[in-house]
């Protein structure tokens, strides 16, 4: 055990030389790489920033959410009462079949208020129905009560 030790301990000048430039390029590294998180932003610009959060407010305000309707979490998710035959295709899990009893039911029922009413529409499993509705939703905001 004693040889072993000393044979680490004796190192050359030129080897210490390199390990303590690996051990300093290592702890470079580790700051680096530590404090990257708050050299890189994603919104550097505080009024863009402001501005967002204004839109993002806006939009809440204009599109009221009935209680336990999943609000869209993509720009590109449809409006369920507005969407035509070729958009509702392009989404998973509906066909043209599909998409034409969705069409005729809003034509027929009048707009969608709920999400469960889309099951009117065709025999859903309930992990695509779950899909369905992050990209679709419903703008209450044009409905009408009567």
């Amino acid at each position: 055990m004693n040889k072993l030790l000393n044979s680490f301990t004796s190192f050359t000048r030129s080897e210490r030389v390199g390990l303590l430039v690996l051990a300093f390029l290592l702890v470079i590294l580790l700051v680096v790489r530590t404090t990257m998180s708050l050299w890189v932003h994603p919104i550097q610009d505080k009024a863009k920033e402001e501005r967002l959060v204004r839109a993002w407010e806006q939009y809440k305000k204009d599109h009221s959410v009935a209680e336990g309707e999943i609000v869209p979490s993509y720009p590109d998710s449809l409006d369920l009462n507005t969407a035509d035959s070729e958009a509702l295709v392009s989404l998973k899990g509906i066909g043209p079949v599909t998409a034409h009893n969705i069409i005729s039911r809003r034509k027929e029922k009048g707009p969608f208020t709920n999400f469960d009413q889309l099951r009117e529409t065709g025999s859903f499993p309930e992990a695509v129905f779950t899909a369905l509705k992050t990209k679709l939703f419903i703008d209450t905001s044009r409905l009408t009560r009567n």
